[in-house]
């Protein structure tokens, strides 16, 4: 821009008014002043031009080339998406400044999930939790080692909208993924929230509720079955109190909890000495609801502990499963059962056929450790009729044994009890 600084004297509106040139408009080719009151502001303003002019082009000839030209190529792309470098550049730093704490997004995530482990969450919810932020701090340019104010809603929207998975698991990481980011908003890590906004009267994903998966009595004669083939007893062990009493897989069979008076987190367990022949002991501390319960032992399943026995090499004692159980779990169906596994259908099976038998929603709450209503809600089945249901209280050793006769591993475990191992 060419400015001649000189001020002009002019009337205007029967007003005396002082102008200064300020060049020619680029597009109009309009001639462009500046106007004053007085010859004063109109002098300050000169003189405050002439030194913003020199500074001007003193700081441009010292930019690179280089940088000038990717801040115009922003400039063009930012255009076009209705913004400006100067507007992202100023939300960027309103951000930062808002961040009072500093560290990298794994430091960050540490803090969070210490505190996460104090509220004694389940062990599940826990490693799903570190899974999916393991997940999404992969997918961003630093990993975890990217400052944590530095995170973004594109960031995280670009994580979400490129996994490969079904609405409702990438509503699930959503949710999970948002239980961190808004409390590292709130506790200063962030200047900004960076999850995704719906807009307003957008409906999330729709998911299915009420019916539980559960195992039809072949499927749950063909686990029995693998569990017998393997030769894995603790997982023998595992499926038949599932399947058969109802008790929780993920949670009450080995449970975190925090020690009242030391206030250290201590492992809690269902050890086979809680087991009777009359029932199965679940503690306050093991339930999941923290009410105690007695789970009658049905004939079926005492036939399979009663089989289990005889099979260890060694009495049953102590836990029914060990550490990493969890592992050890995923890794057996792996190698064993080549099916799509649905979480927590052992205890749905047990729900439902014995609500199809009892058809008495409280004594089926009792056992499960539910109140009656959930238990209609999630394993009332009107077509599951009675007959399915007695064939898969049927399931014994002796049965399937039966059924497979022709199986030379399943003959020789019925009738021997060498080498085998311990479900302890």
């Amino acid at each position: 821009m060419s400015v001649s600084f000189k001020i002009s004297k002019i009337k205007k509106r029967e007003k005396t008014v002082f102008r200064v040139y300020t060049g020619t408009d680029p597009v109009t080719r309009k001639k462009r002043y500046k106007q004053f009151r007085t010859s004063l502001e109109a002098a300050v303003w000169t003189k405050n031009e002439k030194v913003r002019q020199f500074e001007h082009g003193r700081i441009t000839s010292g930019l690179d080339g280089v940088v000038v030209s990717t801040w115009s190529r922003l400039e063009e792309e930012l255009a076009s998406l209705g913004t400006s470098l100067a507007e992202v550049g100023r939300e960027a730093v309103k951000r930062h400044t808002k961040a009072t704490k500093r560290g990298t997004a794994r430091e960050c995530f540490t803090k969070f999930y210490e505190m996460k482990v104090r509220e004694t969450n389940r062990p599940r919810y826990l490693g799903d939790l570190r899974k999916k932020a393991n997940a999404f701090l992969r997918s961003i340019p630093e990993a975890d080692q990217t400052q944590m104010r530095a995170i973004t809603e594109a960031e995280v929207s670009n994580y979400l909208d490129n996994l490969k998975t079904s609405k409702t698991d990438r509503l699930n990481h959503e949710r999970t993924l948002g239980v961190w980011m808004r409390w590292a908003y709130a506790d200063g890590w962030l200047g900004a929230d960076p999850m995704p906004r719906r807009p307003k009267g957008q409906k999330t994903v729709q998911t299915t509720h009420g019916e539980a998966v559960t195992l039809a009595p072949q499927e749950a004669s063909n686990l029995l079955k693998a569990c017998v083939s393997s030769q894995d007893w603790t997982t023998l062990s595992f499926v038949a109190l599932a399947v058969f009493a109802g008790i929780r897989p993920e949670a009450e069979f080995r449970k975190r909890v925090i020690d009242s008076k030391s206030g250290k987190r201590r492992t809690v367990t269902l050890n086979w000495e809680d087991i009777k022949p009359v029932g199965i002991a679940i503690s306050s501390e093991l339930s999941k609801t923290g009410v105690p319960r007695m789970i009658p032992v049905q004939p079926v399943l005492s036939e399979w502990l009663e089989f289990i026995r005889k099979q260890a090499a060694e009495p049953l004692s102590g836990a029914v499963v060990g550490g990493q159980w969890a592992k050890h779990w995923t890794d057996w169906r792996k190698a064993n059962w080549p099916h799509v596994w649905h979480q927590d259908q052992l205890r749905h099976s047990f729900g439902n056929y014995r609500l199809a038998v009892l058809k008495n929603a409280n004594a089926v709450a009792l056992e499960m450790g539910n109140s009656a209503s959930v238990v209609l809600k999630h394993y009332w089945r009107w077509e599951t009729l009675e007959p399915e249901a007695l064939e898969f209280w049927a399931l014994t050793p002796r049965k399937i044994f039966e059924k497979n006769a022709g199986h030379p591993g399943i003959l020789r475990l019925s009738t021997t009890n060498s080498q085998t191992r311990s479900p302890t």
